[in-house]
């Protein structure tokens, strides 16, 4: 009798310790999404930040090159000035001395044209040096500015390799306790669906939370340049979502907190991600180039799930589909929900 008390304590201490160490491991997992989502957020915004400044210094070049018509370089400021008076004498703001001019002049006419010849003269000097001195004023704001773009590249890169660092370790996590279990699920799912409303059908959940639809807030996966808006594509694999043109090297992003119910290739839509929750929405992404994270994974909003491997050498520009719903039915993301 006591053997067998004494192997239930054993079983329950056993029970309790794996409990533990799962929720541990589940905490751990929570805490890594969090940070990758805090790391992809300093992302966009050094992106962002060197997008700023590469248009700064772009700015500046076109400035340059207005004042660089104005003057030629510094070794041709006595040139550049006689050839100003030149012109500037045969102008209309000097017409009324011709008759002077044309005059044999005495004292008092000499006199007045000197002055008003050295008056002329004094403002073009000044608005030489200023156009000058504005020059290199900006040149040099240009070469800070150069120092600054290489400063947040390295930051950039730093930030990339952080990121890419968090998401391994956070996969592995998760794979290990999941793969095996979700991959022959997804198997079986994309077996029996012949499109994408197959798919949909077969991840959703029995029963939906009620919510307020108006209420709820996404984010939009690409941060790029959207190439067709909801509704707008000809072709029916993509009119019910939005196309949008990836930056090179970008991570795309779940829209919603969920689960990820299918992470694969289907059919035509080349690598698919479908990621769903109880509030009934389903989101729908395709034409990434590569997918970090599996089937079975839980996934915040703004926690990045793929990525576009795109060169900038690259002739064909990338696109990625995405596609909402809410208990089924496709909705514009744009018109029905509030995006962060």
């Amino acid at each position: 009798m006591k053997s067998f008390f004494f192997l239930i304590g054993i079983i329950l201490i056993l029970g309790f310790t794996l409990v533990s160490s799962k929720e541990k491991e589940l905490t751990e997992i929570l805490r890594l999404q969090e940070k990758i989502v805090t790391i992809h957020n300093q992302l966009l915004d050094k992106e962002a930040e060197i997008k700023s400044i590469n248009l700064k210094i772009l700015i500046g070049k076109q400035k340059q090159a207005i004042l660089k018509k104005k003057i030629k370089n510094k070794e041709d400021i006595a040139e550049s000035i006689i050839f100003l008076k030149k012109n500037e004498i045969e102008r209309k703001s000097v017409k009324f001395l011709y008759p002077l001019i044309l005059q044999k002049p005495n004292f008092v006419t000499q006199q007045i044209i000197k002055n008003e010849t050295l008056q002329i003269l004094k403002k073009d000097i000044n608005m030489f040096f200023t156009n000058f001195t504005e020059y290199e004023n900006v040149e040099s704001n240009i070469l800070k500015q150069k120092k600054k773009l290489n400063s947040e590249k390295e930051n950039l890169l730093l930030f990339q390799k952080t990121l890419t660092g968090q998401i391994k370790k956070k996969n592995s996590l998760q794979k290990k306790n999941q793969k095996k279990k979700y991959s022959k699920i997804q198997k079986e799912i994309s077996k029996k669906a012949n499109n994408i409303n197959d798919l949909i059908n077969e991840t959703k959940y029995k029963r939906y939370k009620k919510v307020n639809k108006s209420k709820q807030k996404i984010r939009l996966p690409v941060n790029g340049k959207v190439v067709e808006e909801f509704g707008e594509s000809n072709n029916y694999l993509t009119k019910n979502g939005i196309i949008f043109e990836p930056r090179t090297n970008s991570y795309v992003i779940s829209p919603i907190q969920g689960i990820v119910k299918y992470a694969g290739n289907f059919r035509s839509y080349g690598k698919l991600v479908i990621i769903v929750n109880e509030k009934g929405y389903h989101c729908i992404l395709s034409g990434m180039d590569e997918l970090i994270t599996i089937t079975g994974n839980k996934v915040l909003i703004g926690e990045p799930i793929a990525k576009n491997n795109l060169k900038k050498s690259a002739k064909t520009k990338k696109r990625v589909y995405f596609e909402l719903r809410y208990k089924g039915k496709v909705i514009d993301p744009k018109r029905e929900v509030e995006i962060l």
